[in-house]
């Protein structure tokens, strides 16, 4: 995963909601890695309002691909 994707999911665990979303919406239309790539680096991931902000923002935003 490049720096900067790894980076966006590390914000995703944000103590502020609004950072975890944003994160997540970049993460949803990034065109480095496919949706499964992503979702399956999200699910491994220990804060269950990270995974929760992720799995919405997936679904608000169709994949482009």
């Amino acid at each position: 995963m490049p720096q900067e994707q790894e980076h966006l999911v590390q914000l995703l665990m944000d103590a502020q909601w609004w950072v975890r979303y944003r994160a997540a919406q970049a993460l949803a239309i990034t065109p480095f890695m496919s949706r499964p790539e992503v979702q399956e680096r999200v699910a491994e991931l220990p804060d269950r309002y990270a995974r929760e902000m992720a799995h919405q923002v997936f679904l608000e935003i169709p994949v482009l691909r």
